[in-house]
């Protein structure tokens, strides 16, 4: 059985969702570089290939955390030092708690397919964006991508040390237009998307490229069958 501490740390000040990076930016230079976990470099040359488990997103205009495994620890960094006030885009933030949440999941299949939308998913790099735009038909796109969340999933229970024990399928049932975000300088394909797995996924847990910046969020349709253990 593997399960996974999750925290997610609103703060009361808000921002736009396209200040994100901004705000990151903020918080590594409050922690320090030297806490790798807030940003996933050994140096300005080396970058560690691994999934975050520290997370900045936006969640009602409200700037937020998402730690999970190694950064729940981790982000106790950022609370040491009393001064809790971040300089963005020359305003200053006081970075208060609006909401804090810490939960244990379980991570696990379920009896019965969960329904979740993914927003702002970047699913494509530049080697398979080539791939995509090859294919012509709409059943086959859906197909290339379909494979392409499996392997994220796969990605993310590496990074906790879960290894699903069986096969496991994921359906889009929706796909949206694609939309181009830049991303330090680099324009990438975003769809928001509908599909459903036997994967329990949490809640704000990040898939596909650049989760630390805030795409690709899961978040489950409510309507649909879904069980969990959380303390």
């Amino acid at each position: 059985m593997t399960k996974i501490k999750f925290l997610k740390v609103q703060f009361t000040d808000t921002i736009q969702p396209w200040e994100i990076p901004a705000f990151r930016g903020a918080i590594i230079d409050k922690v320090g570089r030297a806490h790798h976990w807030f940003h996933n470099h050994l140096d300005d040359k080396q970058y560690l290939y691994r999934y975050p488990k520290i997370q900045y997103k936006c969640a009602g205009q409200h700037p937020m955390l998402l730690c999970l495994h190694e950064g729940v620890e981790e982000v106790h960094k950022l609370f040491e030092n009393t001064n809790r006030s971040l300089s963005l885009h020359k305003r200053n933030l006081q970075m208060g708690i609006h909401r804090l949440d810490l939960h244990e999941f379980e991570m696990k299949l379920l009896d019965a397919p969960q329904c979740y939308h993914l927003y702002r998913w970047i699913a494509l790099n530049e080697k398979n964006y080539d791939e995509y735009q090859q294919i012509t038909r709409l059943a086959d796109r859906i197909t290339f991508l379909e494979s392409k969340l499996v392997a994220n999933i796969i990605s993310f229970a590496k990074s906790i040390a879960w290894h699903i024990p069986q096969r496991f399928e994921v359906y889009i049932n929706e796909l949206s237009s694609p939309r181009w975000v830049k991303v330090k300088d680099t324009h990438m394909m975003s769809f928001d998307v509908s599909f459903e797995t036997k994967v329990f996924l949490p809640d704000y847990l990040g898939l596909g490229r650049k989760v630390s910046l805030g795409y690709g969020v899961v978040k489950r349709i409510k309507s649909s069958n879904y069980n969990k253990t959380e303390q």
